[in-house]
Formats: C-alpha cells, structure tokens, sequence
C-alpha cells in the first residue's frame, strides 16, 4: 500500500514532470552565518541553533557532521508533506529532492550541483491536495458494495449514545455515509433492531405528519424503524427513550496524512493517481490531454460499480413474471 506522498510522487513521475535534484557537498571550510537557501527559506548555520529559527546546527564542523545535521534540518523544519526529503548522507555529500531552487552562500564550504532541472509545476504540495481531493471523489463515486469487497479500511464501525431529550444522533467524525443503524431497545428480552434509512423528503412528510405508515411519535419497537441523514446528524424518531445506544456501520472519510498509507485498496490508487494527473494537467494548461486522464478515470470507477452491482431479488412481486417466463421455456 502506498502513502499519499508515495501516489503524489507517481504522479510527478507518470507526467514526466521534474521532482527536482540537488546534489550537495559539505566541506570543513563552512562558517558561522553562512546560509542555504531552499525554494527562498533560508536556512543558517549556527554554531548554537536557536529552536525558534531554521538553522543548521555546527557544532561540530567536520563534513559528515554538516551533511548528517543538514538532513536533520531537511526533515524537521520542511517534512514530508512538502515533497522535500535527503538521502542518508555518504561522507559530507547527499542528494535532496523535490526542491524547486537551492542556493550556497558559501560555495567552498556547500557547493551545490544540480543533476535534474528544478521542479516543475505544479509544486508538490498542490499534488498532494489533489490526491487527497480524489480519495473522497472516489469514496463518493463508488457504491457501498464496492468500497466493502475491496478495502474493509474504508469501512468502520461505532456505538452512539443514545438521549431521551433528543431525536438526533451525532455520528462520528470520521463518518462518511451510513451503510447499517441498528439498535437495542430497553424492552426486556428484545433483539438487536436494523432501522430503514429514508430519504429527507419523507422525513419532511414524517415530522408534518403526513406519512401514512411512519410516525414522528410511535416507539421503534411498535414498527416505527426509520432513520434519516439530515444537517449532519442521524435523525430517529421522537420518541426514543425506549432505545439503548445506536450501532452504526459506516463509510469513513479516506484519511489524509501525507506520510500514512491511504486507505483505499490497491486497485483503486491507480484512480487517485489518474485523477490527480488530470488535476495537474489543467493546472498548467493542457486542458484536452487532462481530458484523457478523467475518462479513463470515470471508465475505471464505472467498471469497478458495475462487478459490485447489487444483485436483483426475487421477490413475491416477481416471482409470478419468472414462472411465466419458465413456462413459456424462455
């Protein structure tokens, strides 16, 4: 599984976009005060760092002390998130990566090459958002049956309290869309209730009194088992001081921590990393060839909806249309 820094750099890679390479190589001749400037942040190197500025700790001047405390600095002031990493220094030299622009105040004691162009747009950390912003598009776009079979990470559950003075219900933070509510009333020897998720213009009728069978007053466990998703809260009936907590089973949002894993499986990363190209593409204007990024993009999730259709149900209504059907040896 890759993380969400993993699929952004895909995308750089996939466009034939440059990521950026600087080779730098430390020397004993650094001194104090002298800088190197990354994508125009100056870091400067202090023989006492103070903690609240970006500087290169010298307190020991030897080439592969500056080199292993650049890489500290590296990591800690810019991380992960804005695409900028070193590799493990060798003697005083190490390569950083997806830097736009560095530059040496003192050449003799950093001098800096440049292996590849600097990086081309878009910037690293647009990408990212991008690749966040298709995670959810995705989670949105595929059905429930599909998110199920292929990343039970995209699927979690949770138990609600439930109050008497109140006939809505707060999910998770987390929470997505419903797949399952259920819950237990406080009747003596009652089983565990699935309740029906209604859409809101029936809760409209429900609350005015205008249902013919659902009823904003009557106990679930007199048949009123509904539910419904409205202003961000799960709506249940008035009358619910007869329930215990609420279980709910849901969609999660896809989480979106640069250097964490991303949630959804691997056959659908490949989507996340389409999606972000076709982003990209028109960020710089190549508006016709995105185009071909998002087809392939929605032909994908289609595909993927279609092989978890939710399979048709024989039910008492059609089971006469089916034996006429056999009958007639079709």
């Amino acid at each position: 599984m890759a993380t969400l820094n993993d699929l952004a750099r895909q995308v750089k890679r996939k466009l034939g976009l440059s990521q950026g390479s600087h080779t730098l190589s430390f020397t004993a001749n650094t001194v104090d005060a002298d800088t190197i400037t990354i994508n125009g942040i100056k870091l400067t190197m202090r023989a006492t760092p103070a903690v609240a500025e970006f500087n290169i700790s010298r307190a020991s001047t030897s080439a592969s002390a500056m080199a292993t405390a650049f890489k500290a600095t590296i990591d800690g002031a810019f991380g992960v998130s804005q695409g900028i990493s070193t590799t493990t220094p060798v003697g005083g030299t190490l390569i950083l990566t997806g830097a736009r622009t560095v530059e040496s105040s003192n050449t003799n004691g950093c001098s800096v090459s440049i292996s590849d162009t600097e990086m081309e747009p878009p910037v690293f950390s647009d990408v990212i958002e991008w690749i966040k912003e298709g995670q959810l598009d995705i989670v949105n776009k595929c059905n429930d049956n599909a998110l199920s079979c292929e990343a039970t990470e995209m699927i979690d559950s949770a138990t609600i309290e439930t109050s008497s003075s109140t006939d809505e219900l707060t999910p998770p933070s987390n929470f997505l869309r419903p797949v399952v509510l259920r819950y237990m009333t406080r009747i003596s020897g009652d089983a565990v209730t699935r309740a029906e998720k209604i859409p809101y213009d029936l809760l409209i009728d429900i609350k005015d009194n205008r249902h013919p069978f659902y009823n904003k007053t009557i106990n679930p466990e007199e048949g009123n088992k509904w539910y419904s998703i409205f202003n961000g809260k799960i709506q249940l009936p008035l009358s619910v001081n007869q329930l215990n907590d609420a279980e709910i089973i849901y969609i999660k949002k896809p989480q979106t921590v640069e250097a964490v894993e991303c949630d959804l499986p691997e056959s659908l990363e490949k989507s996340v990393v389409d999606y972000a190209c076709y982003k990209s593409l028109i960020s710089i204007g190549k508006e016709e060839e995105s185009q071909l990024y998002f087809q392939q993009y929605m032909l994908d999730i289609q595909s993927l909806n279609l092989k978890y259709a939710a399979e048709d149900k024989v039910t008492h209504e059609s089971k006469p249309a089916l034996n006429e059907l056999k009958s007639r040896g079709a």
